[in-house]
């Protein structure tokens, strides 16, 4: 097999938007077709540095054979990953608005938060500070699965709906974080991806305490990491499913 030929592949395929399970599928089925054309004008003949030359060419140009596997992995490619983006964006202000901009806003009007909120402790108190020990350490919480245990071995002293927010929901909050990088950042690894998850869960943690708007908890961290990882892997298992539907369709359709 000629180095020519894999170059001439790896290029063709290394933009396509799909996933790299996908992305390989492809490059080996190119690589088998070119391989068997480059045989036959072997067969004809032709040496193997002007086999690999015709058989690239027979193939077609780099930029259509693309176009034409983009529309067929993805029609509409441009306008679903224009809705994607729209729709993540939507996720982000309601996210923000939720655990951020909301509580800042009810605590300047000096209206109490509902039971199922962290409420940062003494923020009433005007010249309270964030630095202050009894404060800091009445607002944080470091240690990994503090506050998950309590809710879970003790949650006949909780009402249900504050362990179910401060459990599942927490979790339920940063799964479409999961789904939507995974859509919009298909070449990104998944530990890349939990790393983004992580920083933008550790910021909002932390925010919420430096603007009063909530207690840092580690836990809450956990959560939502973990919340991120099922969106992930949400994604993923679809993808392959859907992936894996088309090609038993294209099996049967040549059977």
């Amino acid at each position: 097999m000629g180095k020519s030929i894999e170059d001439y592949v790896k290029n063709l395929v290394k933009d396509l938007k799909c996933d790299e399970k996908e992305r390989l599928e492809i490059e080996e089925e190119f690589l088998d077709h070119l391989c068997m054309l480059k045989e036959e004008y072997r067969m004809e003949g032709f040496s193997e540095t002007v086999a690999i030359e015709k058989a690239i060419e027979s193939f077609g140009k780099e930029s259509k054979i693309r176009k034409g596997m983009q529309d067929s992995l993805l029609p509409f490619y441009k306008f679903a990953h224009f809705g994607i983006w729209c729709l993540f964006l939507w996720y982000t202000y309601v996210l923000l608005s939720e655990l951020l901009i909301k509580r800042i806003l009810t605590d300047l009007r000096n209206i109490p938060l509902g039971d199922s909120h962290s409420n940062f402790f003494d923020y009433n108190i005007s010249d309270i500070s964030i630095f202050d020990k009894s404060v800091f350490s009445l607002n944080t919480n470091f240690i990994p699965f503090k506050n998950i245990s309590n809710y879970i071995l003790n949650h006949n002293n909780f009402n249900l709906d504050i362990v179910l927010y401060n459990t599942i929901g927490q979790v339920l909050v940063f799964l479409p974080l999961g789904i939507f990088l995974s859509l919009l950042f298909k070449q990104l690894k998944l530990l890349r991806k939990l790393q983004i998850i992580v920083v933008a869960a550790s910021t909002i943690e932390i925010s919420q305490y430096i603007l009063k708007a909530g207690q840092f908890d580690v836990d809450d961290i956990i959560l939502y990491t973990m919340g991120g990882l099922v969106g992930i892997l949400l994604c993923n298992l679809t993808s392959q499913i859907w992936f894996s539907m088309g090609k038993l369709k294209e099996k049967l359709q040549y059977e």
